[in-house]
């Protein structure tokens, strides 16, 4: 898929890459739909949820949603140049109990977080050490040290921790 792009032709004869189409906008949901193309542009990721027996053990509508939506995305055979994330996003307010809701405004990058930790938890059962592709894909590592003598306990030797990530907030200079 990522090597050579294939054209398709939707019904009504127009030409699309599969992969490369809109998601209808459904009142106020777009902020949902950039993070959905970003997300499904990572290729493990995607490559995961067109695959459904990679999936088929979690017991989850959100995860199974996600992957009906990755499939209709990347599908060559489609009837148009979009597709329609309803289904998707009627899970969306279920597993978010109505956090995230399709006729309001909301924050892409509260909804990325929310909705990555979700596909995460949801993939693994709930195990919170195993690991996912959510977790291959994105999943840093910080190194913090702590100079001896600074801290909160004053030590004499050096300190160094590392902490695992999923988004890291960095403030960039104006």
């Amino acid at each position: 898929l990522d090597v050579k792009p294939q054209w398709s032709r939707s019904l009504d004869g127009i030409d699309y890459t599969p992969g490369l189409i809109g998601l209808n906008n459904m009142k106020a949901n777009d902020y949902i739909n950039v993070v959905l193309q970003a997300i499904i542009r990572i290729s493990p990721i995607r490559d995961y949820f067109l695959r459904e027996e990679n999936y088929k053990s979690a017991d989850s509508l959100l995860v199974n949603r996600f992957g009906e939506l990755v499939r209709k995305i990347w599908n060559p055979r489609n009837f148009k140049g979009q597709v329609s994330p309803h289904e998707f996003m009627q899970a969306v307010m279920s597993a978010s109990k109505k956090r995230f809701m399709i006729d309001r405004q909301g924050d892409p990058l509260e909804f990325m977080s929310w909705l990555l930790n979700t596909l995460h938890h949801d993939i693994t059962g709930g195990k919170r050490k195993k690991r996912s592709v959510i977790t291959d894909c994105l999943q840093g590592e910080l190194k913090v040290t702590t100079e001896k003598g600074t801290g909160a306990d004053k030590s004499a030797e050096d300190k160094v921790e590392y902490t695992k990530f999923l988004m890291l907030g960095l403030d960039l200079p104006p």
